[in-house]
């Protein structure tokens, strides 16, 4: 495990304090507000609707029709998933439409996101962007997207010696 430098990171601490202190309608009982993070919200939202996987069944698996979803869902953040990673994605759900539908028929459908996690890394890539953001969109509770190239210098600037990039686990 990556240890803190509490040196390095009590200045970036005492910046995010003041931020937070400075925001207007700043309430000491809920420091961290959703105001700068609601855009997630939407695009969960938005993610769901072109995914619809409750309207998916069994015999929708290598039709086209839960990749075609599936595009659409990642197509709608390249914010969140960088465009190489969206474009890998288009071509391997194509390419290799049942296995891809299948995947993505038991992770979203009968939410297997354990069952599928290997699976997903070897078909899609071992890229956190990319499986970070299908997680976060089946599950934004317990799943968070991430970008490893913004954590590695993120964790770079706190002296943490922890790299993220080229490790989705």
């Amino acid at each position: 495990m990556a240890s803190v430098d509490r040196d390095k990171i009590t200045p970036y601490l005492e910046t995010y304090k003041t931020y937070l202190e400075n925001q207007q309608g700043h309430d000491e009982s809920r420091p961290c507000r959703n105001t700068d993070e609601e855009y997630k919200r939407e695009i969960i939202q938005k993610a769901t609707i072109a995914l619809d996987p409750e309207s998916w069944d069994e015999s929708s698996i290598g039709t086209g029709t839960i990749g075609e979803c599936a595009i659409k869902a990642v197509q709608r953040n390249i914010n969140l998933v960088g465009r190489y990673q969206v474009s890998t994605f288009i071509d391997t759900v194509r390419q290799n439409l049942s296995e891809a539908e299948r995947l993505l028929f038991d992770l979203y459908h009968e939410h297997k996101e354990e069952e599928c996690f290997e699976q997903i890394c070897r078909l899609f890539g071992r890229k956190y962007d990319l499986v970070a953001y299908l997680y976060f969109i089946l599950d934004p509770y317990r799943y968070l997207p991430l970008r490893s190239s913004i954590f590695d210098n993120i964790f770079k600037k706190l002296g943490i010696d922890f790299q993220t990039s080229g490790r989705c686990s």
